[in-house]
């Protein structure tokens, strides 16, 4: 499973789903009505079905923990940091840059 942290119109959670099919899922998580609206047009025009764009903040994914493989945002690059779990609650274990 994908999760782009501020996904806009979603083209990344787009391209992302094509990537994890054909049991993967890919996540948008953006705080705007009108950018999950931009993002849910965009994936009916895709024709993609494994993508599901949710509201909400990046301090409260609401996501179950341990959900998520792969975060992915334009806003700065995260990675885990080493030997740290990543409750998706929260995001103290990220390096954000």
């Amino acid at each position: 499973m994908v999760l782009d942290l501020g996904s806009g119109g979603g083209m990344d959670v787009l391209l992302s789903a094509k990537r994890v099919r054909p049991t993967g899922k890919a996540y948008g998580l953006d705080m705007t009505d009108e950018m999950l609206a931009l993002a849910g047009e965009n994936q009916r025009t895709a024709g993609v079905e494994n993508v599901e764009f949710l509201k909400g903040a990046m301090e409260m994914i609401p996501l179950p923990e341990n959900s998520v493989d792969v975060i992915i945002s334009k806003a700065g690059s995260c990675r885990i940091r080493s030997g740290q779990s990543l409750p998706l609650a929260s995001l103290d274990a990220l390096d954000c840059e």
